[in-house]
């Protein structure tokens, strides 16, 4: 617990998680993760996977219905919503950067 009158200092963590190839920014406890792709785009329903938000594609629909996802700036809730090179995405408190490889 932290009383008032403590500054807290700014902390920033990178992480890098080789097994699924990603790289994490942990910002005050909420997290900025770069997801590489190696084609133009993704859809949304794909990043939700990649995220480990949703066990299967089916999943998408309901999942988009049931929470708030801005993307680039406008809340979305297509499971088809194209995702391309420096799209932003933040689900839950947590921000998903898409960059090629």
């Amino acid at each position: 617990m932290i009383s008032k009158g403590i500054n807290i200092p700014f902390f920033l963590y990178i992480v890098y998680n080789s097994f699924v190839n990603k790289k994490e920014v942990f910002f005050y406890g909420k997290k900025t993760v770069e997801i590489p792709i190696a084609t133009e785009f993704i859809t949304l329903g794909q990043l939700l996977k990649i995220a480990d938000l949703i066990g299967s594609g089916g999943e998408a629909k309901t999942y988009l219905a049931a929470h708030e996802i801005v993307v680039d700036g406008e809340s979305d809730n297509r499971r088809g919503r194209k995702l391309r090179n420096q799209s932003v995405v933040e689900i839950e408190g947590n921000t998903y950067r898409i960059v090629n490889k």
